[in-house]
């Protein structure tokens, strides 16, 4: 170990001579990039994580809204099935953004 002093003479700190810690900083530059870029890839989670529970989910329920109305109203048999694929269809894509939705969390 040895000390040294600043322009006064007066003690300023103390360094060792035989101790490399290139090796720790290096470790230490790399946690900070990964955990920046952790940090980053959390707020894109975050972001499409909001879109699929609104942005998504907002058109879809207006779609599965409108099939209903349709469902009741008087069709024939063709424009029934019709219908009834779109609802299928519409069903399952909520459950598919709701299983997405669920993973993120």
């Amino acid at each position: 170990m040895r000390s040294y002093f600043d322009e006064q003479g007066q003690p300023e700190g103390i360094f060792c001579i035989a101790c490399n810690i290139t090796l720790q900083v290096k470790t230490k530059s790399r946690i900070d990039d990964a955990n920046s870029e952790i940090s980053v890839n959390n707020d894109k989670l975050s972001e499409i994580s909001f879109m699929q529970s609104h942005v998504i989910r907002k058109p879809l329920a207006n779609i599965m809204g409108l099939a209903n109305l349709l469902v009741e109203m008087d069709l024939n048999t063709h424009q029934k099935s019709i219908i009834d694929k779109m609802t299928a269809s519409a069903d399952e894509l909520d459950t598919v953004i709701e299983n997405i939705s669920d993973t993120a969390d």
